[in-house]
């Protein structure tokens, strides 16, 4: 599953989970509250009871036999307060392909994903290139999966690969010791004619992973016997 579906999966439950947890304390601190006022089972003799004393300004107030039912209803509004004032969770995502770079993923985010490119713009235009390729290269790592997958589809579906072999050169450039990339390059250029730069890619494909082998032993033994 995607990780931007995950996330908003993930942000969804943790609002709703807040809220839950907020109205329930609410509506028992409202009953429990009730309860304190118009009943008082454990009230002594003295009709005393649980009681809350306050002064302000040098006039007291008395809330009695309404404690705890004072003490839910505020732990429920603390909690939505708190949801409403701070920022949305968060998660981080370990890049480990590309040298250990995280991307992190924020609640407080409005437009999240869609906002990378522009926020790459307002790095560079503010004189941070750093922070700026950053985000380029964090986003570009990312998408080097989709630009790969394109690149497969296109194979067999576009009559014209010079735009298919391309993106498969763009995810390679991304990732080169991705050996799925490379045979996705090396089948793309075997199918436009580049025989000997596909035998090329495919045998760095195969020095990475061995299943490739096969393929490669195939594809000289066609080269040779034509």
């Amino acid at each position: 599953m995607d990780s931007m579906i995950v996330f908003v999966i993930y942000l969804a439950l943790f609002r709703l989970a807040i809220i839950a947890v907020g109205l329930v304390s609410i509506i028992l601190g409202y009953r429990l509250f009730i309860r304190g006022i118009f009943s008082n089972p454990f009230a002594g003799s003295s009709g005393e009871g649980q009681k809350i004393s306050a002064e302000v300004a040098g006039a007291k107030f008395t809330l009695r036999n309404a404690a705890p039912g004072t003490c839910f209803a505020l732990f429920g509004v603390i909690i939505l307060a708190v949801m409403l004032t701070t920022g949305g969770p968060e998660v981080t995502q370990e890049m480990l392909e590309n040298g250990g770079q995280r991307t992190t993923l924020r609640g407080n985010d409005p437009e999240g994903f869609q906002s990378r490119s522009e926020q790459a713009i307002d790095y560079l235009d503010r004189g941070d290139l750093l922070q700026a390729r950053k985000i380029v290269m964090q986003e570009l790592y990312f998408l080097a999966k989709h630009i790969n997958n394109y690149a497969w589809v296109l194979r067999e579906t576009d009559p014209d690969l010079r735009q298919t072999l391309l993106l498969a050169e763009t995810a390679v450039a991304m990732k080169p010791q991705n050996s799925q990339y490379l045979h996705t390059l090396a089948e793309i250029q075997f199918k436009t004619g580049r025989q000997q730069e596909a035998i090329t890619t495919l045998k760095k494909a195969g020095d990475i992973d061995p299943s490739y082998r096969k393929q490669l032993r195939q594809w000289k033994s066609e080269i040779s016997g034509n």
